[in-house]
Formats: structure tokens, C-alpha cells, sequence
């Protein structure tokens, strides 16, 4: 399973960003499952039943799937991200194949 990293806050094309790494690694790596935790929302808001999740809850929900993963892969610019440079942390101590995204990849 492949999990995807990237910054979110102060980003205005996140949304479209996610998308696309999800449908290019959905071609690339075919027989993995792909991890989008933009698609993690409705989940977040189930297991901590409210409408407005918090930062820390949405994180811990996005971790819980992380860790079940063996691969990240880190959009361009995740270091701006507090977020996403906990879940490369956490994926290195747990010794997961981190893949970075390259300029050419969309």
C-alpha cells in the first residue's frame, strides 16, 4: 500500500495535486493499493463523530492508515508541511520505502 504525503494548508491546489499523484500512481503501481487521505474526510469524521474534525484528529486517522502502508510517497514541497513531515518521520522510523515526487510527475 502506498500512502500519499503532501501540504495541504496554504495550499490552494492541494486538491487537484492529490488527485492526480492518485491517478498516476494508480497507473504506475497498478497492483497496490493507493492511499489518498483526502478520501480519509468522511472516515475522520465517523470515528471521531463530528462534522468538524479538528487538525489532531484528522492527522491521528491519517496515521492510523499510514502505518498500514509499506511506501509513501511525498509530493513536492510536503517539507512545508508540518503533517506531512511527520508522516515521512514515521515512515522512515518504521523503515517504509519513501518515494519523492519528481518535477516530470504529476
Amino acid at each position: 500500500m502506498i500512502y500519499i504525503s503532501g501540504r495541504i494548508t496554504g495550499n490552494k491546489n492541494w486538491e487537484e495535486q492529490f488527485h492526480e499523484a492518485e491517478c498516476y500512481l494508480i497507473k504506475k503501481y497498478y497492483d497496490e493499493k493507493i492511499i489518498n487521505p483526502l478520501c480519509l474526510d468522511e472516515n475522520t469524521k465517523k470515528v471521531f463523530k463530528t462534522e468538524n474534525p479538528t487538525y489532531k484528529q484528522y492527522i491521528l486517522n491519517d496515521i492510523k492508515h499510514l502505518i498500514k502502508c509499506t511506501h509513501i510517497y511525498m509530493l513536492r514541497g510536503w517539507w512545508r508541511s508540518k503533517g506531512a513531515r511527520l508522516e515521512r518521520h514515521i515512515a522512515k522510523v518504521l523503515g517504509m520505502k519513501i518515494i519523492y515526487q519528481k518535477r516530470d510527475e504529476k
